[in-house]
């Protein structure tokens, strides 16, 4: 059956949003609804020192005002010199501190204008290191339906796309309900993933970070089985 996920494009995202991906058989990459400036697409969290600290990539007049895909970078050698050099100070003794600190240095070295485009390559880039072959497509790109709104829009890509089963985070049981993509002849599903722990330099775990901890301290195999851990309800 064939499934479908749509969520914002979010900056090297944490691992259950991989874990969505990892779930369908295509994933659209929500860019052209508001940006929240409160919210993942421009910025995630990495552990320093044994405390989730912010990484945040610096956009110009970002507003919620604006779509993400209209939201340009502030992001000069400079400011990107300081992004990699926080990476490096935190993670250079992780066991797989080389190939990840290439593949971050490779991702906000993109040429692009816009944090959607910057967000988007994070997520790819981290598909391909971990082998994930799902397709993706941008919803700005394809669909034609900003006349839409809320789930209206959603289940239109739904449509589009021959959807048969649309699932979504977790946190998306507040905003959508099966009735309507039931009707549709579509079924709703969410992801509940299973609580995962890892070794970090900390002794106390902490969760909910950037996939560049959860890839910094584990093998893409192990990364792989990672993926697999959580439930459809």
């Amino acid at each position: 059956m064939r499934k479908l996920a749509v969520m914002q494009p979010y900056f090297f995202p944490h691992l259950a949003y991989f874990q969505l991906i990892h779930a369908s058989d295509k994933f659209i990459f929500y860019d052209d609804v508001n940006f929240k400036t409160d919210g993942w697409i421009h910025r995630n969290r990495i552990l320093i020192n044994g405390t989730p600290k912010y990484i945040t990539i610096q956009c110009r007049k970002a507003s919620h005002l604006k779509l993400i895909n209209e939201v340009e970078l502030d992001l000069n050698e400079i400011k990107r010199n300081k992004l990699l050099r926080k990476i490096k100070m935190t993670y250079s003794n992780a066991p797989f501190f080389d190939e990840v600190y290439d593949l971050f240095e490779n991702v906000i070295g993109t040429t692009t204008k816009f944090i959607s485009e910057l967000a988007i390559e994070s997520v790819r880039s981290t598909m391909s290191y971990l082998n994930i072959e799902t397709d993706t497509a941008v919803s700005s790109e394809v669909y034609d339906n900003q006349n839409l709104g809320g789930k209206d829009r959603v289940l239109d890509i739904c449509k589009k796309e021959n959807c048969e089963i649309y699932i979504n985070s977790k946190g998306g049981m507040e905003l959508y309900n099966s009735d309507d993509f039931r009707n549709e002849g579509m079924d709703l599903k969410f992801l509940i993933p299973e609580v995962i722990i890892y070794r970090q330099f900390s002794s106390k775990f902490v969760s909910s970070l950037s996939i560049l901890d959860v890839m910094m301290f584990n093998s893409v195999d192990e990364i792989n089985r990672m993926l697999q851990r959580f439930e459809l309800i």
